[in-house]
């Protein structure tokens, strides 16, 4: 073997091919166009001529775009502004060679002349407060968030103070005395003890009022101390979240900070890594445009491949960002044969997952992926395991809260119920926080709630009771809510359904009105005129989904008709619907 060759290809159309020579590892392929799916083919190239190409790579997506999408996101992102005419045709220039791109964000971050940087004013001082509350590198979209708001003229204590009020921090730390903060402080930002002088001296700031506690925690995370000791890790965060277009995990970070430090790095390698990382990150499946019809969107879901192939239970949760989260209970991964069914080997399952789109992407989300995916809310055992159920975000938009069953016994049987719990991740990275129990009422065997639905400041749930699904007598619905910022599910500011109004007390519990006591509850959605839910007979028969109406979140309810006739569907598929 003599050399390679790799030939890229963009939505399926074969692009020029580049040479390497046999002692080559990586290669740089520039001028990819805008929004195209690219996969790569590799042939070794011998004495006798090139030989036969690989199998085409996974595909990735650029999210970029390309080189002007580039250079807008850098300059947004490190300047907070558009570059000029001479500054796009500068940064191009550096794009076309790796080796001048450690040059160009130099100079956007250290401010020489002619470029405006707000590095040292805000890009720095809002990335230390991340460190200093959270203990992490932030992720892109909160960032670009609180810069946003620190060039529109937000003191940096009034987003000091939001990070103390959020749901991550508090649900980190609890509820804090003055003492407590301070001290958590000193242990957060300059790593020690406090001495007895300067704890008393911030507790007195905060008792008399002197100080916020966004104000002390600003004080420290801008002392000299601090800029100092993160010089580092801030650069390597900042630009990790420009080009890389997430928040560097904490083992990465580390990482980078010891080959800077030591010298085993520079700024060029961090550049070309991270913009690596956002330019291949797969996507998994990209429709050209975003969905904007029923049929597109049906195209979009139903994308599979080894990664996620089909899962029950699809409930959907709008994100502030823009990205849509599709929740999904037990879940197929891996490879099927030809006619749909399970070969011997080569498959596997999952509790949980999750499909993220974000406009016109689509990609699969499980709690971590190392050998195989694992489940979206980690399995507590083999024989405890969540099945996750409807979503929604708390008032402070960090946090996804996602309502589960609790399994307890052998997946194979689907495991006995175990109540309910509520899920937590951190937004928007999606970072699994912790599972906190829901209260059970006492009125009725295996009342647990599922369906949720968030309207205003109340979050409302709802449940089925009865006996076993298979018998011919009825259901029973049930509807409770409680408030969106509620952290604690133990009952406490809860108020239940009566039959005619809401009671804070449990025992005034009574069933929905709803004629179609066979039919589970699917989903329940606000609409321009009402309510509507979704339902489905609990196994299958009659093989369809049909809409109701009703004028609040409790009902009554009417029936709209069928959304969906079945009975088409081979018996083995309806479950998955």
């Amino acid at each position: 073997i003599v050399g390679y060759r790799i030939t890229p290809t963009a939505d399926g159309t074969d692009l020029p091919a580049v040479d390497l020579e046999s002692t080559a590892t990586s290669a740089y392929v520039s001028d990819l166009p805008d929004g195209a799916e690219i996969t790569f083919r590799v042939a070794a190239i011998t004495t006798a001529g090139t030989g036969a190409a690989s199998a085409p790579s996974t595909p990735v997506f650029l999210p970029w775009g390309g080189p002007s999408q580039v250079v807008d996101g850098v300059y947004q992102g490190f300047l907070g502004r558009s570059p000029t005419g001479a500054e796009r045709a500068r940064a191009l220039d550096a794009l076309a060679d790796p080796g001048r791109l450690g040059d160009l964000v130099a100079a956007l971050r250290a401010d020489e002349p002619g470029y405006g940087s707000d590095a040292a004013t805000v890009v720095d001082p809002v990335t230390r407060l991340y460190f200093a509350y959270f203990l992490r590198a932030p992720d892109a979209g909160g960032l670009d968030f609180w810069l946003r708001r620190k060039r529109d003229g937000q003191r940096l204590a009034w987003i000091s103070a939001s990070f103390a009020a959020s749901s991550e921090f508090r649900n980190r730390y609890g509820s804090l005395s003055d003492e407590q903060f301070v001290q958590l402080v000193y242990e957060n930002v300059l790593r020690r003890q406090p001495d007895a002088g300067g704890l008393a001296f911030w507790i007195r700031q905060l008792e008399q009022r002197r100080r916020s506690r966004g104000e002390v925690m600003t004080a420290f995370s801008e002392s000299s101390e601090y800029r100092r000791v993160q010089a580092t890790r801030v650069d390597v965060a900042v630009v990790w979240a420009v080009l890389a277009r997430r928040g560097i995990s904490n083992t990465d970070l580390v990482r980078w900070v010891d080959d800077l430090d030591e010298g085993r790095a520079d700024l060029h390698d961090l550049v070309i890594a991270a913009l690596g990382e956002g330019v291949g990150r797969d996507r998994w499946f990209c429709l050209p445009e975003a969905p904007t019809t029923a049929a597109d969107q049906e195209r979009l879901l139903n994308h599979r491949d080894d990664r996620w192939r089909i899962g029950d239970n699809a409930r959907s949760v709008a994100l502030p960002d823009g990205r849509v989260v599709w929740l999904f209970a037990d879940t197929l991964y891996g490879k099927v044969n030809p006619d749909g069914s399970l070969p011997s080997t080569g498959w596997g399952y999952t509790h949980g997952s999750a499909l993220i789109q974000d406009g016109r992407c689509i990609e699969p989300f499980y709690s971590a992926t190392t050998d195989r995916p694992t489940s979206l809310i980690p399995d507590v055992s083999s024989t405890e395991f969540f099945w996750p159920q409807s979503g929604w975000v708390d008032r402070s938009g960090t946090v996804l809260r996602v309502i589960a069953g609790r399994r307890v016994g052998s997946p194979n049987t689907g495991g006995a119920d175990g109540g309910t719990v509520v899920a937590e991740f951190s937004l928007p990275d999606l970072r699994f926080l912790r599972v906190t129990p829901v209260q059970r009422p006492p009125r009725g065997e295996g009342l647990s709630w599922g369906v949720a639905l968030h309207d205003g400041d109340w979050v409302y749930v709802y449940a089925d009771n009865g006996p076993d699904p298979e018998a011919s007598w009825p259901f029973n619905h049930h509807a409770a809510r409680f408030p969106d910022d509620a952290t604690s599910f133990d009952g406490s500011g809860w108020e239940y359904w009566t039959g005619s109004g809401w009671s804070s007390r449990v025992a005034d519990l009574r069933p929905m009105s709803f004629p179609a006591p066979k039919l589970g509850f699917t989903n329940v959605i606000r609409t321009d005129t009402g309510y509507a839910l979704v339902t489905k007979p609990y196994l299958g028969n009659p093989p369809s989904v049909f809409a109701w109406k009703g004028p609040s979140p409790a009902g009554p309810w009417t029936e709209i008709g069928t959304v969906a006739d079945l009975s088409s569907v081979p018996d083995n598929r309806t479950y998955a619907v």
